[in-house]
């Protein structure tokens, strides 16, 4: 499923723990090549992102995604499952 965070398009994945979650660029963002994920820990979700693309576009979406609620977090768990199952 391709969601637009900090103005770019980005690929989003779940795991199938059903609890963490993968964000990678799509084709054309200028930030990659980059990925986010949410790790789900004792302490709820926490964002980590790895790559050496665009800064600015990396930034701009990890300002978007850092202010998620776990309830936010949960239902993008949900619509990627859906996604999967329908295809």
């Amino acid at each position: 499923m391709t969601n637009r965070y900090g103005g770019t398009d980005w690929l989003v994945y779940s795991c199938e723990d059903k609890g963490s979650l993968v964000i990678v660029t799509a084709p054309g963002n200028p930030a990659v090549p980059f990925y986010f994920f949410y790790l789900h820990s004792g302490k709820g979700y926490e964002l980590h992102g790895e790559g050496t693309g665009d800064k600015r576009s990396t930034d701009a979406a990890f300002n978007d995604l850092k202010n998620f609620s776990e309830d936010q977090i949960n239902s993008l768990v949900v619509e990627t499952q859906k996604a999967t199952i329908h295809k």
